[in-house]
């Protein structure tokens, strides 16, 4: 990694742990190896690229993706701060998806309806009606 490049991300992931009040901010290779590897770390100035992540930390991850590929994991290591937070957060984005499963659901119940009303409309016009657009009751839709 280059070094300016490296300092750029270095003082983002130390920006992150001072406010999370953590140990540690690092980014490490995906799973799937025998090892992880810190790629950047916030204790770390300069790159150090044969420290391996011990599995079992304490800490919060996150996949870090770019254009839908996991390129690693974000690590906040023993987070004070975000402690307080964990709950919150995972029962806001609990609520989020209920929210949007409910919010699509009239919208897809609105399409079926649209849809009935359309072959509906139609097997009754191939059925003796010359009008496509003409309903039961006579009006048109």
């Amino acid at each position: 990694m280059e070094t300016a490049a490296y300092s750029a991300l270095h003082s983002l992931l130390t920006a992150v742990g001072k406010t999370a009040g953590a140990k540690e901010v690092c980014v490490i290779t995906p799973p799937g190896g025998s090892e992880r590897i810190v790629l950047a770390s916030s204790i770390y100035d300069e790159p150090v690229l044969d420290r391996v992540y011990k599995e079992g930390v304490r800490g919060i991850f996150t996949d870090a993706l770019y254009e839908g590929q996991l390129l690693g994991n974000l690590v906040v290591v023993d987070p004070a701060q975000l402690d307080a937070f964990a709950l919150a957060a995972g029962y806001i984005m609990g609520y989020s998806r209920s929210l949007k499963e409910v919010t699509t659901v009239p919208a897809n119940r609105l399409a079926q309806a649209i849809q009935r009303a359309e072959t509906a409309r139609n097997l009754r016009w191939l059925l003796g009606s010359n009008d496509p657009a003409a309903t039961s009751a006579g009006e048109t839709v």
